[in-house]
């Protein structure tokens, strides 16, 4: 096989191998994936951000605040959280539970 026989083999050999490279690697689809990769992993690092750069007053509403400030009424709602948290693993479900919480001063309707 001749010199320049040899050349344009090698060479359709390349465009041929680039081609299908360019096919199988779509650079548009490499840098959707590194973006979505990308985020999945910067989530959970901004959720503890959040976190911990958040106000845990904020958090609490005032009804909630007064709740937990009060004995008798703490006890009152975190026998209703074990109660609720009892109730989702019998089901097996995560969905919220409402709870009536009844107060020496009234009563109050929560989601747990």
């Amino acid at each position: 096989m001749s010199h320049d026989l040899k050349k344009s083999c090698i060479f359709a050999a390349l465009i041929k191998m680039t081609t299908h490279m360019k096919e199988i690697f779509n650079i548009k689809e490499i840098f959707k994936l590194i973006g979505e990769t990308t985020k999945l992993l910067w989530a959970p690092f901004k959720r503890m951000i959040d976190i911990l750069f958040t106000d845990e007053d904020s958090l609490i509403s005032p009804e909630g605040r007064e709740i937990l400030s009060d004995p008798k009424k703490s006890e009152i709602f975190f026998k209703a959280l074990k109660e609720a948290d009892q109730e989702r693993k019998q089901k097996g479900s995560v969905q919220l539970i409402r709870k009536e919480l009844h107060f020496s001063d009234g009563s109050m309707t929560v989601l747990i």
